[in-house]
């Protein structure tokens, strides 16, 4: 899952994730790469929708933009701020 909003100058990106990526180790010790490096940006007044196959990461995504997941690499910001913990803003 890559992609990248477009982005003009009168919009400002209310969500912004720079080369997130997440993995998990499981209780037997297995890395589960469970979302590639991803860019996003979103800009005010846009609608996204998030669409793929099973595993492929959506979840986990939407975790990390909601502050229930820090990511394993990279960094989430919500209107320039870093994504910590769960907001009701978001």
């Amino acid at each position: 899952m890559n992609g990248t909003a477009l982005d003009s100058s009168s919009d400002t990106a209310v969500v912004t994730l720079e080369s997130v990526s997440q993995r998990f180790v499981t209780d037997s010790g297995d890395v589960v790469h469970a979302l590639a490096e991803t860019d996003l940006t979103i800009p005010q007044g846009q609608f996204v929708c998030v669409v793929g196959p099973s595993g492929c990461g959506k979840t986990t995504l939407l975790k990390i933009i909601a502050g229930f997941l820090e990511p394993t690499c990279g960094s989430a910001a919500y209107r320039g701020k870093s994504i910590t913990k769960p907001g009701a803003e978001r």
